[in-house]
């Protein structure tokens, strides 16, 4: 907002008071004249009848049940009060106060872009009025001087508490305590193992579908979440949480080979003062059925990835939680490769495609040329052979892989011939394409925290391949990295 626009307001603050007491003036008048009544709804009370949390995470046995109730929806203002407020007294002596309209002749006239933003702002505000001031709010009770207090604090943009709630998928929770952390000085976030009474909701009786009892929610399409997480933060917009989940998200990711996905996700003001209270959000149903794996907090690993998660957030780029600025660095495009294989498609050679192009963006440099599978399979191995990983090993998944990504973007596929060599090798197609991800994930850690720029990294590794000064060079460059990619070992890393 304006800086003028504001102290405009801030000069006017006994007109905006008159408003509020005018609003609630109008609130009253429609209650007496039966305009703002209590709405009744037919609603559904889910329980679920059995319900376990296991080393797989959520478990819902059988069908669910419940019965039928009738729910006291809070009530919404009603549009008379809107329009009488709006034009009342009140509102017209602000609007000239405040220099929206100085005259008769000039009303008419076309608002300037300023002008209309202060407008909108107060008629917004008279909206507002009109839910705070039903009489189910809880807000009702607030002075007038409170309530313009806090609006204003909203034009100035200054910071409120937000909290999200967000529901997982990819991890089971196994650990006797929450996991709680404070990422920054304005940040908390904890993580727990989701229980029956999250999973049980109310809803519509309009939601119950074809005669079952089960409702039509997001758990009927995608697997049941297995975690909670939960992000209180200071902020001056709501959207901002969507990037704070993403980022956690981002991390989750990064400590095991999992495809971590969010089911359901809501995001709600500490005090409501706004028409829309929650930010709701929509998850991928495909996404959610196509992640790959998962993996395990317990009591062992509770302090690694609480470790793990303050330096890998610190350190993540925040191009990594915004989806416009994807092909501005090497690690934001290596990180969605990576999230593609995990996510984005059941067909193997995608899944292998992604996870290969994935490292491309990691190793190769911006203008490679000539026996690019060579350069990939040998910087690829040599780096991870400094973080303890086995280098011939990794040199050969990687040669599959590439092999496999070639054929794909080619129009080809994995014969029945090359599947049964990888199965007899890596027990299952699964098992190859894990430990493929696991590179890719020790990859992407690796330069994160990298102290020099990816050219540097690459000649270092050029020449760590001829010298040994420079491999005790590279070494030393990985030790901290080292450190942080084995606090998770994932079972499929034994080698």
């Amino acid at each position: 907002m304006n800086e003028i626009n504001i102290t405009a307001l801030v000069e006017n603050k006994d007109l905006l008071e008159n408003l509020v007491g005018r609003a609630r003036q109008e609130v009253e008048r429609a209650i007496d004249d039966g305009e703002l009544l209590p709405k009744d709804n037919l609603m559904f009370k889910q329980e679920i009848n059995n319900f376990y949390y296991t080393d797989k995470g959520a478990e819902v046995l059988g069908s669910s049940s419940g019965f039928y109730i009738q729910k006291n929806w809070k009530r919404s203002g009603c549009y008379s009060v809107i329009e009488r407020t709006r034009n009342s007294i009140e509102f017209k002596k602000l609007e000239h106060a405040i220099g929206i309209v100085e005259d008769e002749e000039k009303s008419e006239l076309p608002m300037a872009r300023e002008v209309t933003e202060m407008f909108c702002l107060l008629v917004n505000f008279v909206q507002t009025l009109n839910n705070i001031l039903n009489p189910d709010s809880e807000y009702r009770s607030w002075s007038n001087e409170k309530i313009v207090e806090y609006f204003l604090s909203r034009c100035k943009n200054e910071l409120i508490k937000y909290t999200t709630t967000a529901e997982l998928i990819g991890i089971v929770f196994l650990a006797n305590k929450p996991l709680q952390l404070t990422i920054e000085r304005d940040i908390e976030i904890s993580l727990r193992g989701i229980n029956r009474e999250d999973l049980e909701q109310d809803f519509p009786a309009s939601n119950i579908y074809f005669g079952q009892v089960k409702p039509y929610t997001i758990y009927s399409l995608c697997p049941y979440p297995s975690v909670v997480m939960t992000i209180k933060m200071m902020a001056n917009e709501r959207g901002i949480a969507r990037k704070y989940v993403t980022k956690c998200l981002a991390v989750l990711r990064l400590f095991g080979v999992a495809g971590v996905n969010v089911v359901s996700h809501v995001t709600r003001e500490d005090i409501v003062l706004s028409n829309h209270e929650t930010d709701n959000f929509t998850p991928n149903v495909e996404e959610h059925l196509n992640a790959f794996g998962s993996y395990t907090i317990n009591n062992e690993n509770f302090y690694n990835i609480s470790t793990f998660f303050e330096k890998m957030y610190k350190r993540l780029p925040d191009t990594i939680s915004d989806s416009k600025k994807i092909a501005e660095n090497p690690i934001t495009i290596a990180y969605h490769r990576y999230v593609d294989a995990l996510l984005s498609s059941s067909v193997p050679e995608q899944r292998i495609a992604n996870a290969v192009m994935s490292l491309e963006a990691i190793f190769l440099p911006k203008k490679a040329a000539g026996e690019l599978k060579f350069r990939l399979i040998m910087y690829t191995s040599k780096a991870l052979s400094a973080l303890g990983y086995e280098p011939f090993k990794v040199k050969d998944i990687v040669a599959k892989a590439y092999d496999t990504r070639s054929a794909f973007v080619h129009g080809g596929h994995l014969s029945l011939k090359d599947t049964k060599k990888i199965e007899t090798h890596y027990t299952s197609m699964k098992d190859f394409i894990g430990l493929l991800l696991e590179y890719v994930r020790a990859s992407l850690v690796l330069i994160i925290n990298l102290p020099i720029n990816k050219e540097d990294f690459i000649l270092l590794i050029e020449k760590a391949m001829l010298d040994d000064g420079k491999q005790k060079e590279l070494t030393t460059l990985l030790k901290d990295t080292k450190d942080i990619i084995f606090i998770n070992l994932s079972p499929r890393r034994s080698d």
